[in-house]
């Protein structure tokens, strides 16, 4: 339903019929359709930190394996949305709803920090809040990144992702070089 209406469109009335239950089920766990829409934001958050701790599970031990495991979390991440109808959705009402928007930067907030954690060995003259701001700002800006290369053909949007990682791993390779 969120899918096919997006989020000013969805009707919990649409979305119990679909399911098979009745109103009265849907508004037991979700009073309003806000509260729905947070919910299903909480399972896509939930996902995309699976998939980011998956791909970097060991963490890396120099700066090349840190780009590759950039690299393969942002496309992995692009892969994702492009992939998945749902998974769209979801991004475009996170990018609509203030409410979302900060619980999205909360969580990659949190990320930031263990991604840090995993990796400041690489930084050994960089404070770790220096880092972990980076590292924040580098996911953040992640998301018009992926956004406007949704839109682009499979070639164009692995061109245009690979030179939006170069940019932002600059900000990481040229610590290293103070």
């Amino acid at each position: 339903e969120l899918i096919d209406q997006g989020m000013v469109g969805l009707r919990l009335q649409d979305v119990a019929t679909r399911s098979g239950v009745s109103l009265g089920a849907i508004y037991r766990y979700f009073p309003t359709k806000q509260a729905l829409i947070h919910h299903i934001a909480d399972e896509y958050f939930d996902e995309i930190d699976k998939m980011i701790f998956r791909v970097v599970s060991d963490g890396p031990n120099d700066m090349n394996s840190f780009s590759t495991l950039f690299r393969e979390v942002l496309k992995s991440y692009c892969d994702l949305v492009a992939a998945d109808s749902g998974a769209r959705a979801m991004f475009t009402c996170v990018s609509a709803d203030p409410a979302l928007s900060r619980r999205e930067r909360e969580i990659n907030l949190q990320q930031a920090e263990q991604l840090v954690t995993m990796s400041e060995h690489l930084f050994p003259d960089v404070p770790h809040q220096n880092l972990t701001e980076r590292m924040f700002l580098a996911m953040i800006m992640t998301n018009p990144l992926v956004e406007h290369a949704l839109d682009l053909s499979k070639p164009e949007r692995e061109h245009f992702l690979s030179l939006g990682t170069d940019l932002l791993l600059a900000q990481f390779h040229n610590m290293n070089t103070r």
